[in-house]
């Protein structure tokens, strides 16, 4: 059975708005750091990002773009 590592909203808010550069640097090295397991979010974490990404400025299509990419990289649980 492969690694399952669950990743919260807080790791993929920084991501995506890289608004605190060195929370980005650790996101972005956490997530491409060659993790060798399958990443896991809840529903709750993509309605807690797409919350975030909506006021800070991200149209209802960005949001969208961003939590489909998310469903295609991740298992939900």
């Amino acid at each position: 059975m492969p690694n399952r590592v669950f990743v919260d909203s807080n790791v993929w808010v920084y991501l995506f708005l890289q608004d605190d550069r060195k929370k980005y640097e650790i996101a972005e090295e956490f997530l491409s750091g060659g993790l060798n397991s399958t990443i896991v979010i809840s529903y709750q974490v993509a309605n807690e990002v797409s919350n975030v990404l909506l006021k800070h400025g991200y149209s209802e299509a960005e949001v969208r773009e961003s939590i489909e990419r998310l469903f295609k990289i991740c298992a939900l649980q």
